[in-house]
């Protein structure tokens, strides 16, 4: 189940799902998902930067009306569809911060048990004040589900998943149920086992630990 609320990003996708094959596969919702159902405004920034809210943010391009969608939580995506009843459900979340209002609309979902896994970005913006407090109030609201908390050891460095600390890093958490566990998880590992891990790390002009240089 895929959720696209701008509609020619939706348009997008169905078009590369049926050059793909998988349009019988993808059931696309045309709807922003949020803490509540109704209304609300989506403002245009960039084919990956539109922002949800009722008002105008500070920083939407002035000449760029918004469009009105709908909003949805997620718990609404499952309620009543007997073909999923007994589906596991894995979430991966990119909303330009409004993750909190995403997961808060899924709470139920997450107490259900069904949702195995939780993936969602930290980024740029859940550093202000107030988002800073909605991730955190977010955090401990997986927490209290049983999900433990894990990331990358870098934005680009997908690899070994590692325990999450709070910092001002940007990154991919991942929120891992009580079910995914060393011995239940889709590889066992055991005292002694030796584990080989390739992986690709980017070094560019974003990341000012390092300097750039090429090749």
């Amino acid at each position: 189940i895929a959720m696209e609320a701008h509609p020619l990003n939706a348009m997008t996708l169905m078009r590369q799902l049926t050059q793909n094959g998988l349009q019988l596969d993808v059931e696309l919702v045309c709807a922003a998902a949020g803490a509540a159902p109704g209304l609300s405004k989506l403002w245009p920034y960039s084919t990956m930067g539109n922002r949800v809210s009722d008002t105008r943010p500070t920083d939407a391009p002035a000449d760029n009306p918004p469009l009105t969608i709908a909003v949805m939580p997620l718990i609404q995506l499952f309620e009543g569809r007997e073909d999923l009843a007994q589906r596991r459900i894995f979430l991966r979340i990119d909303v330009e911060g409004y993750e909190p209002e995403v997961l808060a609309g899924a709470d139920a979902l997450l107490a259900s048990g069904r949702v195995a896994a939780v993936v969602l970005e930290k980024s740029d913006h859940h550093a202000p004040a107030a988002r800073w407090t909605a991730f955190e109030a977010m955090i401990a609201q997986l927490e209290s589900h049983g999900y433990t908390i894990r990331w990358f050891p870098h934005l680009h460095l997908p690899c070994v998943l590692m325990p999450w600390v709070p910092g001002n890093e940007a990154g991919y958490l991942v929120e891992m149920s009580g079910c995914v566990t060393a011995a239940t998880g889709p590889v066992r590992i055991s005292q002694n086992d030796r584990v080989r891990i390739d992986s690709y790390y980017y070094v560019g002009d974003n990341d000012p630990r390092v300097a750039y240089s090429d090749g």
